[in-house]
């Protein structure tokens, strides 16, 4: 591992905020040619979003252990190893806040520790979609709409089932989110022995 940890250009956290990268060309290289395809122009922004969560929450991981390669005693060394690695789990919210406390540069930038959290809601309810239900009031089987139907005789309710959409433009939040994660990486600043909580 360098001496200087950089989350933007080493390690997991790096492969996946290219991958988000990646997919904002491809709407980015559409819009250009004058093409208009919004579905697959959403799906790139869907995966976009995803992966700027993704590269944000493996740099907070690679935060959070890094430190345990600075430790000189083998066996506590590998305690903490396997603490870290295997049975602490944090949520992503309280990775953020975790990180906050002791990275300076994220500390005094609350209005993106805001845009992160927001981030990360709107990855959860993409990656961990739970369904709505409703009852709207909807035409009787076999009935057309015409000028002469009245509510009360020809509409019923129907029980459906709905996802919720976030967010009004997926493309546009798509490059927000990214913008999001790269701002949060660049401001992670590893903790080491040498590093200073101020």
């Amino acid at each position: 591992m360098p001496e200087e940890l950089d989350f933007e250009s080493w390690g997991p956290a790096s492969e996946l905020l290219d991958i988000a990268k990646k997919h904002l060309s491809y709407i980015k290289r559409a819009r250009s040619g004058g093409l208009r395809v919004p579905g697959r122009a959403w799906n790139h922004a869907l995966v976009a979003s995803i992966f700027s969560a993704a590269a944000i929450e493996a740099a907070l991981q690679t935060f959070i252990i890094a430190p345990i390669l600075f430790i000189r005693d083998d066996s506590i060394r590998r305690f903490y190893a396997t603490l870290l690695t295997r049975h602490v789990r944090l949520s992503t919210r309280d990775k953020i806040d975790f990180a906050k406390q002791f990275s300076p540069l994220l500390r005094k930038d609350k209005k993106l520790i805001q845009q992160t959290k927001e981030l990360f809601s709107h990855r959860n309810t993409i990656v961990h979609s739970s369904l709505d239900y409703a009852e709207p009031l909807a035409l009787r089987d076999g009935d057309i709409l015409s000028s002469d139907i009245r509510i009360n005789e020809h509409f019923v309710r129907k029980p459906v089932l709905y996802h919720k959409v976030t967010g009004i433009d997926p493309i546009r939040d798509a490059f927000k989110h990214f913008d999001v994660a790269h701002r949060f990486i660049q401001k992670l600043s590893p903790f080491t022995p040498n590093s200073h909580s101020d």
